[in-house]
């Protein structure tokens, strides 16, 4: 089942909003599909992107990562690499 369409009002330069309102019916439904993939795949994307990190932490608890040890992980300075390029 389709779901409706809302309206939103979006700001956008004067070059911008005279291509839009000179474009056919067809060309602003496109560009409206368009934007409206844009978004949802963003929304998508980081939703996963949190499920992901979700697990990840759920894996290293599991392996006896605690808060302190990361705590103490992430407060040590790295290792320098005294052969490292400068």
């Amino acid at each position: 089942m389709p779901v409706p369409p809302s309206q939103v009002v979006l700001r956008v330069d004067s070059t911008t909003a005279r291509a839009y309102n000179d474009a056919s019916q067809a060309d602003r439904d496109r560009a409206e599909s368009a934007f409206a993939l844009s978004l949802r795949g963003k929304r998508e994307a980081a939703e996963e992107l949190i499920r992901y990190m979700d697990e990840v932490g759920r894996a290293a608890q599991s392996r006896g990562l605690t808060p302190e040890i990361l705590d103490e992980m992430l407060s040590k300075d790295p290792p320098s690499d005294e052969n490292a390029e400068t």
